[in-house]
């Protein structure tokens, strides 16, 4: 079942498919139009990925990884 948005409308898409489609294009280096046709179509990708991207979650991302992994190292090692 498909989760509803804050506005009420049921979503076309699952979450994790948007999130693969972006991962696909990013990690392939290939042009949003060439994306695999069981993912979502194109606009729905970009519009996510830009919307991330705008709001810098790119670029925080990595960093709050690397918490996150030092913070689970240390509970494992004491």
């Amino acid at each position: 079942m498909l989760a509803l948005n804050r506005r009420g409308r049921p979503r076309a898409w699952p979450v994790p498919e948007i999130i693969n489609a972006i991962f696909d294009e990013l990690r392939g280096g290939i042009a949003w139009c060439l994306l695999l046709r069981d993912l979502p179509p194109k606009s729905t990708a970009v519009r996510w990925f830009s919307l991330r991207r705008d709001t810098g979650l790119f670029m925080s991302m990595p960093h709050l990884l690397l918490i996150a992994d030092r913070e689970s190292r240390a509970r494992s090692i004491a």
